[in-house]
C-alpha cells in the first residue's frame, strides 16, 4: 500500500511537474525535493514494514544511479539536457528503483524514444522558426510511467 502511495505521488507531482516544464521550459527544484522527501520517507516506512531494507536501498541506488547519468549527459550536451531535468530523471529513479533494474535501465532510456517525433518536428521547424529549447520533463515522467505499467507486477 506504501509502495502506491509512493508512485501515487510521483504520478500526481510528476505530471504537474511536465506541465510547468512545457510551459516555462524549468522543473522547480524546491518541489522536486519536496517530493523526494515524500517518497524516501514512504518508502522507508515501506521497508519498515515489510522488513525489507533492501528496498529503499535498491530505491536509492537506483535515483543516484540514474540522476548520475542525466548529469554526465547534462555536461556533455551543451544545454540539450537542463540540471532540473537531472533532478527529475533521480526522483523518477527512486520509484524505478523499487521495480528492479530492468525497468531502472528502460525507464532512464526510454524517455528519449518517446521524445524522437517531438524531436524531429523541433529540428525541422527551428530553421524557419529559430532555435528553440525540447521541454524534456513531459517524457522523462511518460518515460517512467509507462515503465511503470509494463513491468512492475
Amino acid at each position: 500500500m506504501l509502495m502506491l502511495a509512493a508512485w501515487l505521488v510521483l504520478s500526481g507531482v510528476g505530471v504537474m511537474l511536465a506541465a510547468i516544464d512545457v510551459l516555462v521550459r524549468r522543473l522547480p527544484t524546491p518541489l522536486i525535493a519536496r517530493t523526494a522527501v515524500v517518497v524516501l520517507t514512504l518508502l522507508s516506512t515501506a521497508a519498515c514494514v515489510t522488513d525489507d531494507p533492501r528496498l529503499v536501498l535498491d530505491a536509492l541506488i537506483a535515483g543516484a544511479a540514474v540522476a548520475s547519468g542525466y548529469g554526465l549527459l547534462s555536461l556533455t550536451s551543451r544545454g540539450g539536457i537542463g540540471m532540473g531535468d537531472v533532478r527529475l530523471a533521480g526522483l523518477l529513479g527512486l520509484g524505478l528503483g523499487t521495480i528492479g533494474w530492468p525497468a531502472v535501465l528502460l525507464g532512464a532510456m526510454l524517455p528519449y524514444v518517446l521524445a524522437v517525433p517531438q524531436a524531429l518536428l523541433h529540428l525541422s521547424e527551428r530553421h524557419s522558426r529559430g532555435p528553440g529549447r525540447l521541454a524534456f520533463g513531459p517524457y522523462l515522467v511518460g518515460g517512467a510511467l509507462l515503465t511503470r505499467f509494463l513491468l512492475a507486477p
